[in-house]
């Protein structure tokens, strides 16, 4: 089986070519693989919700920095004064 686009012999039975990466088979005979909808929605959902939760927190932490108070947060706030050397 040889290439329309660029001639390199496949395999018999190849569904793009090795060469150039062309379909070797009509583009309607390929089926993309679907990733399924529930994972994906949780993913997003995590996503936006890890979002949220940064911006929140970046907020409170400007706020306390405007105010003059120092706030260490309880996992970070450790590994930031070693980093830092105080």
């Amino acid at each position: 089986m040889f290439c329309p686009k660029c001639g390199t012999e496949s395999a018999a039975g190849a569904r793009f070519c090795t060469h150039c990466g062309t379909p070797m088979a009509p583009l309607e005979d390929i089926a993309p693989a679907a990733a399924p909808a529930a994972e994906s929605f949780v993913f997003h959902m995590l996503g936006n919700l890890l979002w949220l939760v940064s911006i929140v927190l970046w907020v409170f932490l400007m706020v306390k920095a405007y105010q003059g108070e120092r706030y260490k947060l309880p996992v970070v706030g450790d590994l930031a004064e070693r980093y830092a050397g105080q």
